[in-house]
């Protein structure tokens, strides 16, 4: 808890802000309870991204873009991250290769974080991670299939 309230003292939202707020008082008042109550949220949410950040930063460091712009790919992967887009109706995947190379896409069916597919694609563009700055290929196109 002690690191949520000295994250409170940095930068956060304003909701996010008064949350901490509320928590690190002893007294809780009736008209704060909407923002106690998303406390948990916040901490699993915020432990995974800490985690996926970490993992990234120290076993993919060393990832490298997995074909040029317009090739096809055809390869494993296991999904590290997803997070859903309302915009475009879709999940939005990070995924690590056999090799330790990573790989984002859009898809609209739901997966679950670590499962394994085997997928078939189009590089779209190299890019970088925008959690850790390690090199990721983003892939269209793309096609899932079990193990």
């Amino acid at each position: 808890m002690k690191r949520y309230v000295m994250l409170g003292l940095g930068d956060l939202d304003g909701f996010k802000a008064d949350m901490v707020k509320e928590l690190s008082q002893d007294e809780v008042a009736v008209k704060s309870m909407g923002r106690i109550a998303y406390a948990p949220e916040f901490i699993a949410r915020d432990q995974h991204e800490t985690g996926l950040k970490k993992t990234i930063r120290v076993e993919y460091r060393d990832s490298k873009h997995i074909e040029p712009v317009g090739e096809k790919v055809e390869t494993v992967v296991e999904v590290l991250d997803k997070r859903y887009s309302a915009q475009w109706e879709s999940y939005n995947y990070t995924c690590v290769t056999t090799d330790g190379n990573l790989v984002s896409f859009m898809n609209k069916f739901e997966h679950a974080v670590g499962d394994r597919k085997r997928i078939k694609a189009k590089v779209k563009s190299h890019t970088k991670n925008k959690l850790f700055s390690a090199d990721e290929t983003r892939l269209n196109y793309v096609k899932l299939y079990k193990v």
